[in-house]
């Protein structure tokens, strides 16, 4: 799903290291400016520290290396982000999209004050999910690849703010729970920095209807 989003940044020159510190899937793709870093035995720890503080910005899913970027204050985009709860909002250089909840029955989409209300926002156990009857969706090829391209316009100052772009933002602050604490009643959030990709609000917009959909 992120290969789109690899050929656009090789067509603007710019090259992706693709990272990984487990034997990781081979990707099939082949570009001058594309090197698979996780299965090419070079990688090491402070390999890793020095790519992630050094990048352009970090292209990932929030699974742990995203961090190392973050840490050395360097823009990063976050795919497939979940549980909505613990979306990391405390910088302005993140781009954040989310995975797509969905009625495992029907196979509707689930919006975001349903997700919310039935108590899977702050979830960190995948069978909770299937119990409560609802399945996981990946971002696809085409939403990484929006994000990415919008992280590269606005890092190059050419991003065109959109007309709805900030009540998209709006009305997702207006649903999403500010004032959410974790389990050791800690607030998670304090400003909301973060931007969420505008596109994937744009062209999802059940995601902040206000029904409950569940």
């Amino acid at each position: 799903n992120f290969i789109k989003a690899i050929n656009f940044l090789n067509s603007k020159e710019i090259y992706v290291i693709r990272m990984g510190a487990k034997k990781c899937p081979v990707v099939e793709y082949n570009h001058e400016k594309f090197f698979d870093y996780a299965n090419s035995g070079l990688r090491s720890e402070l390999l890793d520290i020095y790519l992630g503080s050094n990048c352009l910005f970090s292209l990932g899913t929030s699974t742990g290396f995203d961090g190392i970027p973050i840490s050395g204050r360097r823009p990063a985009v976050i795919t497939n982000c979940v549980p909505l709860g613990y979306f990391p909002s405390w910088t302005s250089k993140q781009l954040i999209i989310f995975k797509h909840h969905l009625n495992s029955k029907t196979k509707k989409k689930i919006n975001m004050k349903s997700i919310i209300e039935n108590g899977l926002s702050m979830n960190l156990d995948g069978k909770e999910f299937t119990h409560k009857g609802v399945e996981l969706e990946e971002n696809n090829e085409n939403e990484i690849l929006d994000v990415t391209i919008e992280m590269y316009e606005r890092l190059n100052n050419t991003w065109i703010d959109k007309k709805n772009e900030k009540s998209l933002k709006k009305k997702f602050l207006e649903i999403f729970p500010s004032q959410i604490v974790d389990r050791g009643n800690k607030k998670l959030h304090g400003k909301m920095l973060s931007k969420i990709g505008y596109d994937f609000l744009s062209k999802n917009q059940y995601f902040l209807e206000k029904n409950n959909l569940f």
